[in-house]
């Protein structure tokens, strides 16, 4: 599928620009442009429809975070809520004609999804967040960066890597038996026991 990996999305005298490249190009140039689309969208219906337009793309996965910005950001926890599960196109048949989820979706009147996307601007941050040790013996250390192809540990737990959410750190710990996942506050202080997780199955005997 093509989406924008939009770097940075911003609003500036009454226009929008966006900072993005498609994930089917290479090399990729991430040059700032002026959306004309998105412009014109803030011009004449204004901010709510913007807003709307660009949480809906970043929640149907056509924008994908480069960066973080308001509106990813709240379409991530948006997309954690129990609420979000009725309208999951994830968890969707397509090819069953009475699927609620594209029902609900698809719906000719748009106004509940539109104010149910809308309502992602106003969640709150959450307070808990999360850190990844090592607890190999001798080899004691913190995840601290992650890429496709490797993961980076530090000995230092200041260099540790946040995860906001811990369905993202238990992706990676379920891989690995000798990773557990911390919860820090806001300060980055443990407020609970460190927490193993089921680990995935990824090789049959």
């Amino acid at each position: 599928m093509s989406y924008e990996i939009v770097k940075r999305l911003r609003i500036e005298n009454g226009e929008v620009f966006i900072t993005s490249d498609s994930n089917n190009v290479f090399p990729k140039y991430f040059v700032e442009r002026k959306n004309t689309y998105l412009t014109d969208l803030l011009q004449q219906q204004g901010e709510e429809a913007l807003n709307i337009y660009i949480l809906k793309a970043y929640e149907e996965g056509m924008m994908q975070e480069g960066n973080p910005n308001k509106w990813s950001k709240a379409i991530a926890r948006l997309q954690r809520t129990p609420e979000y599960q009725k309208y999951n196109w994830r968890k969707s048949n397509y090819n069953d004609p009475e699927c609620t989820i594209n029902k609900l979706r698809h719906a000719e009147d748009q106004t509940e999804f539109n104010k149910f996307l809308l309502s992602a601007l106003d969640l709150k941050e959450p307070t808990e967040k999360y850190i990844i040790r090592n607890t190999t013996p001798g080899r004691e250390s913190y995840v601290s960066k992650v890429t496709s192809r490797l993961v980076k540990y530090s000995r230092e737990k200041a260099e540790a890597k946040v995860f906001k959410f811990k369905d993202e750190a238990e992706i990676l710990v379920k891989m690995f038996n000798f990773l557990e996942i911390i919860t820090i506050n806001n300060k980055g202080e443990e407020i609970n026991q460190p927490e193993m997780v089921e680990q995935l199955q990824l090789f049959a005997y």
